[in-house]
């Protein structure tokens, strides 16, 4: 469970200022489970890899990745649960 606060726009960018290009990866457990209830973390019947859902809403995530997407050279996407 994500107990931190989400990054400031200015850490992400200088984060991927450091790199030529960028490869970015989606967990989808970063995503609230109260939101998202066709996920594997969602179902409470479903135990055993511990994983758990976060607090990112679509428009967090969407906030992110056009933020990442506006101020680097993105070569890949992948997504995993």
């Amino acid at each position: 469970m994500q107990n931190e606060s989400f990054l400031s726009d200015e850490d992400i960018i200088s984060f991927i200022k450091k790199f030529d290009q960028i490869l970015v990866h989606l967990d989808i457990d970063v995503l609230d489970e109260k939101r998202f209830h066709s996920t594997y973390f969602a179902n409470p019947e479903l135990t055993g890899d511990g994983s758990s859902g976060g607090r990112m809403s679509i428009e967090k995530l969407s906030q992110i990745l056009t933020l990442i997407t506006d101020n680097s050279d993105v070569r890949g996407f992948t997504i995993a649960e």
